[in-house]
């Protein structure tokens, strides 16, 4: 029910009628409010970081652990899989640093999405133009589909010929995932 605003003057008095109108507009915004507060609630939120210097081999896609969280919502991050409890739209946003190390022309360090154990996307691929010693960074940004119950995991790869090191700060390496709806 729309509102409209009334002038009042100085000897107006409100109706009853008018009185029950108005309390039955602050009941159904109440109502409403209190809807959208239980749907916000309901949002899955995670924010994980990895401040541990995990070697990532060489050619060689391996699962980041994401090994402490700032918050996660709905208990649904361990140990590197994200499982969602609920169906719809998730938002992952994720970017690793490697520690610095000498890095040939043309080899490459990404991080590979994996939804459900399906590749879906890789963010960002860095890759050296000069031998020569490099700090790669890597991010990647996606909205994907799940179902309840299907998991996310983000992988770093990078085929440099050797083993590298994921940096061990936890501002270097972090993920998020919101669901959406």
């Amino acid at each position: 029910m729309a509102f409209t605003p009334k002038t009042w003057a100085t000897d107006d008095n409100i109706s009853d009628t008018e009185l029950n109108r108005i309390e039955t507009g602050i009941d159904d915004v109440t109502d409403d409010l209190a809807a959208l507060e239980t749907a916000l609630d309901a949002l899955s939120h995670v924010s994980v970081y990895h401040d541990v210097a995990t070697s990532i081999p060489d050619s060689t896609e391996t699962v980041i652990p994401w090994a402490s969280e700032y918050y996660d919502s709905e208990t649904e991050h361990s140990a590197g899989t994200f499982t969602a409890t609920v169906t719809g739209y998730y938002h992952v946003s994720a970017h690793v640093g490697f520690s610095s190390g000498t890095w040939d022309v043309g080899k490459i360090a990404e991080l590979r999405l994996y939804a459900n154990s399906q590749h879906r996307c890789s963010g960002t691929s860095w890759e050296s133009q000069v031998n020569t010693t490099h700090k790669p960074s890597c991010s990647l940004n996606h909205t994907v589909y799940l179902e309840a119950t299907q998991t996310i995991q983000i992988k770093a790869y990078q085929d440099s010929g050797g083993a590298r090191t994921l940096n061990s700060s936890g501002s270097y390496n972090r993920l998020s995932i919101d669901r959406l709806r």
